[in-house]
């Protein structure tokens, strides 16, 4: 079994997630392949760019549906970047919704805001 999956949907700091991830000596890969993913002990949910972009393509690749699913059936995600944001239902970036767990990821990104935003994840 992975123990990590990274969600190709792709856009996103694949390598750089996965680097980071090498560097710790944990296994982890970079897929798109629903199985694989749902089978990881741990899910990843990477991104750079814009919001709306990231969530029209996790959508129209069916990902937005596996990641709750995943999550409903207990298996922990980590958003890397706009992935985090993408754990909102919104964002400040414009219209588009988000993953719907989190009202909205603050925009002014001070240290504390963070700090407070993921203290508040369920």
């Amino acid at each position: 079994m992975t123990q990590v999956g990274i969600i190709d949907y792709g856009v996103g700091n694949l390598r750089s997630v996965e680097k980071a991830f090498a560097a710790t000596g944990c296994d982890a890969v970079v897929t798109s392949d629903e199985s694989l993913l749902r089978r990881a002990e741990r899910l990843v949910l990477p991104g750079v760019g814009a919001f709306a972009a990231c969530m029209r393509e996790l959508t129209k690749r069916g990902f937005d549906q596996l990641v709750h699913e995943c999550v409903q059936e207990g298996t922990p995600l980590l958003g890397v970047c706009v992935g985090m944001q993408m754990l909102a239902r919104e964002s400040e970036e414009g219209k588009l919704q988000g993953l719907g767990w989190k009202a909205r990821y603050p925009i002014e990104r001070s240290l504390s805001a963070i700090l407070e935003y993921w203290r508040s994840m369920p």
